[in-house]
């Protein structure tokens, strides 16, 4: 499936408004109704974090790893998770932390220190992070799994 028309569905199947999703993912209201209009195919970071205030969960999967990101794991094992993944991500994949920030556009000994200081990543950086260390990234609602990378 396109991610543009898997964005659709996701917002459609939903039963919310474009800018209701939109105001919900802390954007402008048209948002996700603008990305569509325009067919701009989204990054993996924002594809995933439409999926996730949708009420997807996102997947990430390579190196014998896989971690899942629940909308409704709000609590504060997430630091550690987040902590954990990030650290296991880098071991597996053999790809350093720093050459995964400068990937994604990030200072390593700050991305470091924030995640290790138990500040929970966003859905979009952890996404981010997943792709530049060269696992899959999908997002599934227990029935249909959705490929979000490009």
């Amino acid at each position: 499936m396109k991610p543009l028309t898997a964005i659709k569905r996701m917002v459609d199947n939903n039963g919310i408004s474009r800018m209701e999703a939109s105001r919900r993912m802390g954007r402008n209201r048209c948002y996700i109704g603008n990305m569509l209009a325009r067919k701009s195919m989204p990054s993996t970071s924002i594809f995933a974090l439409i999926a996730n205030t949708l009420g997807y969960d996102v997947v990430v999967e390579g190196h014998g790893d896989r971690f899942t990101i629940s909308p409704t794991d709000k609590d504060e094992g997430d630091a550690l998770f987040a902590n954990n993944a990030f650290r296991r991500m880098s071991e597996h994949s053999g790809v350093s932390q720093r050459k995964a920030s400068a990937a994604i556009g990030r200072d390593k000994n700050r991305l470091s220190s924030k995640i290790a200081a138990g500040n929970v990543p966003s859905i979009s950086l952890f996404a981010m992070l997943a792709d530049a260390f060269g696992y899959k990234v999908y997002v599934t609602n227990g029935e249909k799994r959705i490929c979000i990378q490009p």
